[in-house]
């Protein structure tokens, strides 16, 4: 049976605190009235996010830093559009991840992508109304492969959270480390800035809307290029970001 026993952290300013529910496993909670955090191993916790991204519904964020894994996702639901497309959306609990920012100069931001979840069954229906005839189970099919395609990718939101959570760092730790990780049924995709990245985005105001389409656009394009290789598009998105965007990418696929 999971173990849980309150853990109090106050916050660094104002009266305010931050409550967690301590943990000896790494939790998916729907429930966002409370936080968890588990003090375990890195790899441990990613082989239980590769769990949940196969077996649940919804997303969940966590903090790994200083040997332990903070919960900071806030809300997740389906939207029809996240960058265009239907997608999950998770809210971040931004004063739990400034609180950990203030304390740590060196944390990954972890989250995982699901095989199945809601928004791949809202692109269902959605397509089924404007077609007005039902899903044969091989179109179902199709469509599950192409979101199984990119499922690994960080979404265009994703990437602009990197930017706005890193400009937030390394104003606190100009020195410190900060990266970012998607868990999906694949392996893992590491996705940071680099030097010319900080650079470029000063602001999140250098995000725009025509970036974020072409972050998504860029994702479309590589499967597109290499439909009978990952590896390959992949690599291809690689060097897009990092020549055009200074933005690191790396993939590491589960045994």
């Amino acid at each position: 049976m999971r173990r849980i026993v309150p853990l109090i952290m106050a916050a660094v300013m104002g009266c305010s605190s931050y409550h967690y529910m301590r943990t000896d496993d790494l939790v998916s909670n729907p429930d966002y009235t409370k936080a968890y955090v588990a003090e375990i191993p890195e790899e441990q916790g990613v082989l239980r996010m590769r769990e949940f991204a196969q077996n649940t519904p919804v997303e969940e964020s966590y903090v790994y830093t200083g040997g332990r894994f903070y919960e900071v996702g806030s809300m997740c639901y389906a939207s029809d559009d996240v960058g265009g497309f239907p997608g999950m959306v998770i809210l971040l609990d931004e004063g739990r991840i400034k609180e950990l920012i203030r304390k740590n100069d060196d944390m990954t931001l972890y989250h995982f992508h699901n095989t199945m979840n809601e928004a791949v069954r809202m692109s269902f229906r959605m397509l089924e109304l404007e077609t007005g005839t039902p899903l044969t189970p091989f179109d179902m099919a199709v469509l599950l492969r192409a979101h199984l395609r990119d499922v690994p990718y960080p979404s265009s939101v994703d990437l602009k959270n990197m930017v706005a959570l890193s400009n937030e760092f390394y104003k606190e730790h100009p020195e410190g480390r900060i990266t970012f990780k998607v868990v999906s049924y694949m392996g893992v995709v590491e996705y940071r800035l680099n030097e010319e990245g900080r650079r470029l985005y000063d602001s999140i105001d250098d995000v725009t809307d025509d970036k974020m389409l072409e972050w998504t656009g860029l994702t479309g394009l590589a499967q597109k290029s290499f439909p009978q290789s990952f590896l390959g598009g992949f690599r291809f998105y690689q060097a897009a970001l990092r020549v055009g965007d200074g933005i690191e990418v790396s993939f590491s696929p589960f045994d």
